[in-house]
């Protein structure tokens, strides 16, 4: 079973509870090894490339794995993000974030409040920092 929870920001993360080796067989992250995603967009075609990178970000004192994220509309680039995961030693995958640059101001307007919200990296809003956790294990 597929479980997606959110942590509140006031939620203790241990860093030395984390790793960047994410195993986790409903998102193994496996540097090199790009996904792609497709489907429509308000009727276009849409085209994700979730490709997980070698390179590593610390976020709160927790080293996280980057993903480069680029959403394509139409074959054009929409989204390019680096999106932020770690994994727990029970095995839950945490989102921490993304560095997001949007390059449709039709879609920036659209989806700026979702893109900004956890202002991981702005240590002036630690306070209203909302972790995500994507628990994800299989039920016995």
């Amino acid at each position: 079973m597929l479980r997606f929870t959110a942590a509140p920001a006031n939620d203790d993360v241990n860093p030395a509870n984390f790793t960047t080796e994410i195993d986790n067989p409903f998102l193994p992250l496996q540097p090199g090894t790009t996904f792609i995603y497709k489907g429509l967009k308000e009727g276009s075609k849409l085209r994700d490339w979730f490709a997980v990178t070698d390179n590593t970000i610390v976020v709160d004192g927790v080293t996280c794995r980057v993903v480069h994220d680029r959403v394509f509309v139409k074959g054009v680039l929409q989204e390019d993000t680096f999106d932020y995961f770690a994994q727990d030693i029970d095995g839950n995958v945490w989102y921490f974030g993304e560095d997001t640059k949007e390059l449709d101001i039709l879609v920036r307007c659209r989806w700026t409040i979702r893109c900004h919200d956890l202002s991981l990296l702005d240590q002036d809003h630690r306070n209203r920092t909302r972790w995500i956790r994507v628990a994800l294990f299989a039920e016995h």
